[in-house]
C-alpha cells in the first residue's frame, strides 16, 4: 500500500517539558545545557527526563553555551558580557569570569577541558585558564562532588548553619576541612591534593574546628555539645571535652596555654591546657547576649566576644568586663591581629575596620567594598595587609599603611560566603567557601609583578605599578 506524506515525516521519539533559547549537547549525549532568555541556566537529563536548575544565573538572557569534551565543564555567556563556568555533575557556579567590553559572540574549549576562548563585539578573544594552575590563584576542591549540595544553594549566609570550616595548621602545611558527613579533610597545602581523611563527629556535620598553637592537635566541634581534641595525623581521638555546643571556632592564646569555646546563645568557657590536654574544669563567663565570635589576644590576658551589643572586651584573670567597643553593634566577627596590637573585625553592613588594643578607639576607617556582607578579615602576619571576604564571593585586599584597596578584587565562587586566611610565612592566601570550592592566591609581589607583565606584554608603567602594588618601589619585572 502506498505510504502517506505524514507517514513519512520524521517524528520525535520522546519529548521532555524543558526548553530555553541557548542549549549545548554533553558529548556522551546525555546532558543538555539549557539557557534561558531570563539568564537561568538547566541541565536536562535526556534519560531521565530529569531538570536541575543550576545555583545561579546570568542577569540578562543566555546568549552562548559549551560543554568540555570530558562532559564535566560547561561554559554559558549572558547578555551581562559575564561568562559563567559550571560544574555539570552538580549544576554549580564554579567562577564568573569577567572582562569583555561587548557582548559575547563566540565560546570554545580546548579538549583536555583546561583553556577557554571567549570571543567578544568588542574585537578581543580573551584566553582562561580553566584548570588553574597558571594563576595566581589556584582553585582546589575541598568536597567532594557527591555530597549534598543544598545548603551550597542557600540564598544567604546563616553563621548558624554555617557550613564553612576549616583551620589552617601552624606551621602553615596542612588544611584541615570539616565536612558534612562528619569527617575531615586533611589538604597538603602545597600540592592542593587530600592527603588523607578521618571521622570525627559522629552522624552530624562538623561545626567548629582549629588547630592548638604550636602543635598539631586539632580541637573538633559538633552537633549535640560534641566537642573533641583529634591526632589528626592518626586519625585518634585523644580527649573527649564536655561544655556546650561548640559552633563557634574555638580561640587560643598565641602559646595554646588557654582555649576559648562557646555555642549560639551558650556562656563562654575558658579552657586551661597542658601538653595540648585540658586541666581540670572551664572557668565561665555569660556575655550580655549570645556570642557570634570569640578571640583571645595572644598573651591570653583579654577575651573579646562580638555579640549584638556589639564588641565586649573582657580581662580574662577576673572575668569582668572593661568595656565595649563603640559602633560596632553591626560587627558579628572579632579577632586579635598576630601581634596583639590590634583587633579586626568585620560588619554585617559590609566594612572592616581594625581597633587599637591600646586605647580601644578606632585605628582605621571603615574598609568597605564589597557588595555583601563581610564575612571575615585576616592580617598577614607583616601586618601590612587585611584580607577581607564577602557573601559577595570575592576576597579584597588592603594596603594598611595607606587604608587603599590593593589591586582588584580577587575572584570566588559567585554569590557565596568567602572566608580568607593567610599562610604564616605571608606568602600565600587561602581564600575558603561553602560551595566546596577554594583558592590559594600567591601574594608575593614580585609574583604580580611577573604575572602583570606576563599579561601585558610589555613594561609596566608607574600608574599601573601603583595601582596594583601601592607603597611599593617601582621595579617591574618586566
Amino acid at each position: 500500500a502506498p505510504v502517506s506524506e505524514l507517514e513519512q515525516m520524521p517524528r520525535p521519539l520522546v519529548q521532555l517539558p524543558a526548553g530555553g533559547d541557548q542549549t549545548a549537547l554533553s558529548p556522551d549525549d546525555r546532558t543538555l545545557l539549557l539557557g534561558g532568555p531570563d539568564g537561568s541556566v538547566r541541565f536536562l537529563d535526556l534519560a531521565s527526563g530529569t531538570v536541575r536548575a543550576a545555583s545561579k544565573r546570568h542577569d540578562g538572557a543566555v546568549v552562548r553555551a559549551s560543554i568540555s569534551a570530558d562532559g564535566r565543564t560547561a561554559v554559558t555567556a549572558g547578555e551581562d558580557r559575564q561568562v559563567i563556568v559550571w560544574n555539570v555533575e552538580r549544576a554549580v557556579a564554579r567562577e564568573t569570569l569577567a572582562g569583555h567590553a561587548g557582548d559575547v559572540t563566540g565560546l570554545a574549549i580546548s579538549h583536555d577541558a583546561e583553556t577557554l576562548y571567549s570571543a567578544a563585539q568588542d574585537g578581543t578573544v580573551l584566553i582562561w585558564d580553566l584548570a588553574g594552575d597558571r594563576r595566581l590563584g589556584r582553585p582546589f576542591d575541598v568536597r567532594p562532588p557527591s555530597d549534598d549540595d543544598a545548603l551550597s544553594r542557600l540564598p544567604y549566609y546563616d553563621p548558624w548553619n554555617n557550613d564553612l570550616t576549616y583551620a589552617l595548621r601552624p606551621d602553615g602545611e596542612v588544611l584541615a576541612v570539616g565536612q558534612r558527613d562528619g569527617t575531615v579533610s586533611l589538604i597538603d597545602a602545597e600540592t592542593l591534593e587530600e592527603r588523607s581523611r578521618f571521622r570525627a563527629v559522629p552522624n552530624a556535620p562538623v561545626r567548629a574546628m582549629a588547630y592548638v598553637p604550636g602543635g598539631r592537635s586539632l580541637v573538633v566541634g559538633g552537633d549535640d555539645g560534641f566537642l573533641a581534641i583529634f591526632d589528626p595525623a592518626r586519625g585518634r581521638l585523644v580527649t573527649p571535652l564536655q561544655g556546650g555546643s561548640p559552633l563557634l571556632t574555638p580561640a587560643f592564646s598565641a602559646d595554646g596555654r588557654l582555649m576559648a569555646t562557646a555555642g549560639a546563645g551558650d556562656a563562654v568557657l575558658l579552657w586551661t591546657l597542658r601538653s595540648e590536654r585540658p586541666v581540670g574544669r572551664p572557668r565561665r563567663f555569660s556575655p550580655s547576649f549570645g556570642p557570634w565570635e570569640l578571640s583571645l589576644s595572644p598573651d591570653g590576658r583579654t577575651l573579646a566576644v562580638a555579640g549584638d551589643v556589639g564588641i565586649e572586651i573582657v580581662d580574662v584573670a577576673s572575668l569582668r568586663r572593661r568595656t565595649i567597643l563603640p559602633g560596632t553593634e553591626t560587627v558579628r566577627l572579632a579577632r586579635f591581629t598576630p601581634d596583639g596590637r590590634f583587633l579586626v573585625a568585620s560588619s554585617s553592613k559590609g566594612w572592616a575596620r581594625l581597633w587599637s588594643t591600646d586605647t580601644w578607639r578606632p585605628a582605621t576607617r571603615k574598609l568597605a567594598g564589597h557588595t555583601g556582607e563581610q564575612t571575615w578579615g585576616s592580617v598577614s602576619p607583616d601586618g601590612r595587609l587585611l584580607a577581607t571576604g564577602s557573601t559577595d564571593g570575592t576576597t579584597r585586599l588592603f594596603d594598611l599603611a595607606t587604608q587603599r584597596p590593593v589591586g582588584a578584587p580577587l575572584p570566588g565562587p559567585p554569590n557565596r560566603p568567602i572566608e580568607p586566611v593567610f599562610t604564616p610565612d605571608g606568602a600565600y592566601l587561602f581564600a575558603i567557601s561553602d560551595a566546596g570550592r577554594a583558592y590559594r592566591w600567591d601574594i608575593r609581589p614580585s609574583s604580580w609583578a611577573r604575572h602583570a607583565c606576563k599579561i601585558a606584554g610589555r613594561r609596566l608603567t608607574r600608574t599601573e605599578w601603583n595601582d596594583v602594588l601601592p607603597e611599593r618601589d617601582y621595579a617591574p619585572a618586566c
